[in-house]
């Protein structure tokens, strides 16, 4: 109990009583004199701090026989300073056993009840509260924890409530795979209770997939640990599988496809299948049937993993539609003139990647004499165009003239053709 008094003052005297005015303790300074400090009732109960603003008086034990009103009074030792005192009323209350004992996750304030499971995510760090209610004084709370779960406790914070604690002590926990079906337990004891109050949880971990992938299975060029972006290159109007992978997770993922960007052309959905990988985790994959039209080309797919209803990852593939130009178009002079430098064009629109443009007339070859400019156009595929500059002569009369649009980068290597039968003009016929 603290009693204090201004202003400072050197020369005083406190005296603590109870009761009908029965002196506990004091505490005197006289002028030029030492202070001097005295306990009268009972050293062993009471004792007594003071400076030159308060005089403190402590009760050790405090039990029912220690209730009373206790009063500080204060007076000068020189001069004509006024007297003063203030009283308080010491109430001890009994006892009490803590009612219950009960572990809160922090996060969601949800109580988890004796030898139920908490389910935290591998890697993550999260704040677990062990709670004993309703005690005087308050319960001691001490958390048994795996010698080889990573995990911190707290100091213990008590708060009163109508004269009873709540008392909370925190664990810090940033638990691994491999801590799955680990027990937590945290016990309370009170001199009241013969044995200790005791609470423990079981650790569900779960573990988020390590990575997650999109590819097409057998295709050349195939990675299976690609990165998990990436671009998937399939032929047009070939029927295609494309597989999404979710890679050690706990527990299995749900796979679902997105495609944001339109409708691909889907054939089939297969189901999703889980199997058990290392360390007890699961692999999960999906994998769904298309046949690509050059509309899908750069469209994306999204495959997203749910684990127990929430989103936890995402892979995205862009599609690049491997196709040959829709068509091979010939510009040739209305007439063909022995001897005279003629211009020819050739265009191939709407492929990819960009078609090389070869000519031939008959068997030789004439592309040495082209030029090709090659643009993107709004579906971001390439047209092409070359232009021949030829001198033909009468020997080429009745020839093939053929304009050959080749991918050569492609698995596929396709082409298409244009060509026509020469028509020269000779001036001597």
């Amino acid at each position: 109990m603290s009693c204090s008094f201004t202003p400072e003052s050197r020369n005083r005297r406190v005296v603590w009583t109870k009761g009908d005015n029965v002196e506990v303790a004091s505490h005197s300074c006289l002028p030029y004199r030492d202070c001097i400090l005295s306990t009268f009732l009972d050293p062993k109960k009471f004792s007594l701090s003071a400076d030159n603003s308060s005089g403190n008086l402590t009760i050790r034990n405090l039990d029912e026989n220690d209730s009373d009103d206790y009063s500080c009074s204060l007076s000068s030792t020189y001069g004509n300073e006024k007297p003063g005192s203030s009283s308080m009323q010491v109430t001890p209350l009994q006892s009490t056993a803590p009612f219950r004992i009960r572990i809160t996750d922090e996060s969601s304030n949800r109580p988890y009840f004796h030898n139920t499971t908490i389910t935290i995510m591998a890697g993550h760090q999260v704040n677990i509260i062990c709670e004993a209610y309703w005690a005087r004084p308050p319960a001691v709370l001490q958390w048994h924890i795996p010698y080889d779960v990573i995990a911190l406790s707290g100091d213990q914070f008590d708060a009163i409530q109508d004269d009873l604690y709540i008392s909370q002590k925190a664990l810090t926990i940033k638990a691994s795979k491999s801590d799955r079906g680990r027990i937590l337990e945290c016990t309370a004891s009170h001199p009241l209770l013969q044995n200790n109050l005791q609470i423990s949880v079981h650790l569900n971990v779960h573990v988020l997939p390590s990575s997650m992938l999109l590819f097409v299975p057998h295709a050349e060029g195939h990675q299976e640990h690609g990165t998990p972006s990436r671009s998937l290159y399939i032929k047009e109007d070939s029927i295609t599988s494309v597989t999404c992978k979710a890679i050690g997770s706990f527990p299995a993922t749900e796979l679902e496809w997105h495609f944001p960007d339109g409708n691909i052309s889907l054939l089939n959905n297969t189901e999703t299948r889980s199997f058990i990988s290392d360390d007890n985790l699961s692999d999960t994959e999906s994998s769904i049937t298309i046949l690509p039209k050059k509309k899908d080309h750069r469209q994306y797919i999204h495959c997203n993993a749910y684990m127990v209803g929430k989103f936890v990852a995402i892979a995205v593939a862009r599609l690049m539609v491997y196709a040959i130009p829709d068509n091979v178009k010939l510009t040739v002079p209305e007439s063909l003139q022995d001897g005279i430098q003629t211009d020819i064009t050739c265009t191939a629109r709407n492929g990819y990647p960009a078609p090389f443009i070869h000519w031939y007339i008959g068997s030789r070859n004439v592309t040495g004499n082209s030029t090709q400019r090659i643009s993107i156009n709004n579906a971001d595929r390439y047209d092409a165009e070359s232009s021949l500059i030829v001198v033909l002569n009468r020997f080429d009369h009745g020839k093939h003239l053929l304009c050959q649009a080749f991918q050569p980068d492609t698995p596929f290597e396709s082409s298409i053709n244009a060509s026509m039968i020469l028509n020269i003009s000779c001036e001597y016929q």
